[in-house]
């Protein structure tokens, strides 16, 4: 009766381990790919520019599935670049292929992403920049 217990709590401690190893790639992304500080940054403004203009709750639901979004495919391009550097550290056709496909996922995902960032944040923009040049 007392192992049940006993690998129960030893899975929750696997559990909570595998979110410390999650929580280090990202890191160790962030310290090695220029291209997720650049995401890093614009999320900052995102969110800035989402508190200023008083989005709404809407509004951001959308903003973070984008920002995610965008996180999660740049950081599985980092997986999928590293993996096959591994594997072909020499210069091999498929494998330049992969990466090329990898970062277009990447840029297809941002792209949609500032669709997003127009549509929620182009309307209040272009309000704020209505009302300062003195029209209704």
């Amino acid at each position: 009766m007392a192992k049940a217990p006993q690998r129960h709590r030893a899975r929750w401690r696997h559990e909570v381990a595998s979110f410390g190893y999650a929580i280090q790639g990202i890191r160790e992304a962030l310290l090695s790919e220029p291209h997720l500080r650049f995401h890093a940054l614009a999320t900052a403004v995102v969110v800035a520019l989402g508190a200023w203009l008083h989005v709404s709750r809407h509004d951001w639901a959308l903003l973070a599935l984008a920002v995610g979004a965008v996180w999660a495919a740049e950081l599985m391009n980092t997986a999928i670049e590293t993996i096959i550097d591994l594997v072909s550290p020499d210069f091999h056709p498929l494998a330049g292929r992969a990466k090329d496909v990898a970062a277009g996922a990447v840029l297809l995902m941002a792209l949609a992403a500032g669709v997003v960032g127009l549509l929620v944040f182009g309307p209040p923009l272009w309000d704020k920049a209505v009302a300062l040049n003195g029209h209704p």
